[in-house]
């Protein structure tokens, strides 16, 4: 028998009989908003005294959502898509970039993304999951190779085996289609509603992981605003949280 098997975990009034435990990448596991700043400060240093950091990176993160559907609808390549997204950002604050701007952050981002670090906790909680038998995966949306080299600088391959890494760009399809999220179920095997989902953004990843029979945490450093009438299981700023919700100690930190 499983650690976890034998207990009966409730929230807020809610059963949750937890086998598998899936992660997002991207401003759940690692902050992704620093890399941009980064980028942002060094390419526009002008617009930067002007327009706030963190207004801007949600507009980044909203386009990134909205367009990367078209980059796996083979409606536009990823360059088109990276070039597209930071102009729009521009324009919402009456700015103007040229395409070649664009292409010059894109390489600075990229070599910001190089310095990207994992939330001081994540290693405690993945490491505490694993312990307790609990399945652990990431489903991330982007460029198979781009969110590889991440997942690889990170060193989340060493508490997570390939099979339950599951990237977009390797799939076809998306967050929040079901149909990446009935691919990790096939994986682990396991039925939907014993399969927990944590991410940061609402549409993709709590009401993508609801849609799809899935329980959701939706991990909001962000203050974002919910965008339907979803309801996840719990919504926090500190993945420790996840173990409190499963009925796990949590243990000191390494």
């Amino acid at each position: 028998m499983r650690k976890h098997d034998a207990v009966n975990k409730k929230c807020g009034g809610i059963n949750l009989e937890i086998t598998s435990v899936f992660f997002d990448l991207d401003d759940t596991l690692h902050d992704h908003q620093k890399p941009f700043v980064e980028a942002f400060e060094h390419c526009f240093p002008k617009e930067a005294k002007i327009i706030p950091h963190d207004a801007a990176y949600k507009k980044l993160r909203k386009y990134s959502d909205i367009l990367w559907e078209d980059v796996v609808a083979d409606k536009m390549t990823i360059v088109e898509m990276r070039i597209d997204r930071i102009k729009r950002v521009h324009a919402d604050f009456g700015s103007t970039i040229s395409d070649e701007e664009a292409l010059y952050f894109q390489e600075r981002y990229e070599e910001e993304l190089d310095n990207i670090r994992l939330f001081p906790e994540v290693k405690r909680v993945l490491s505490t999951l694993l312990e307790h038998d609990y399945e652990v995966g990431i489903i991330t949306n982007g460029p198979a190779e781009h969110q590889a080299k991440k997942i690889k600088r990170l060193g989340l391959d060493e508490f997570i085996p390939a099979d339950r890494i599951i990237i977009s760009g390797q799939m076809g399809v998306a967050k929040p289609d079901q149909r990446i999220y009935d691919e990790a179920i096939n994986r682990v095997k396991q039925s939907p509603n014993t399969c927990l989902y944590i991410g940061d953004s609402w549409i993709n990843d709590v009401a993508g992981a609801i849609d799809a029979g899935w329980q959701a945490v939706w991990f909001n450093i962000r203050k974002r605003k919910p965008d339907t009438n979803h309801k996840p299981v719990l919504e926090t700023k500190q993945l420790t949280d996840i173990l409190r919700l499963l009925n796990i100690p949590i243990q000191k930190a390494i």
